[in-house]
């Protein structure tokens, strides 16, 4: 677990690795993870399933 993963965690969080920079795109207003409120395997079914949808 990296010192980041860590911090994350202790504040009581799942650090959710989802990917190079371009995977943020998942996360911005507009896609289904954008403000979800769901754990840490839905999320990143999210992500996947936003940037299956994404050209690049």
């Amino acid at each position: 677990m990296t010192t980041v993963a860590r911090l994350v965690d202790t504040l009581g969080f799942d650090a959710v690795r989802i990917g190079g920079l371009h995977a943020g795109r998942a996360l911005q207003p507009g896609n289904p993870a954008f403000g979800a409120n769901t754990d840490a395997v839905n999320l990143v079914r999210l992500v996947e399933a936003a940037s299956a949808r994404q050209p690049g």
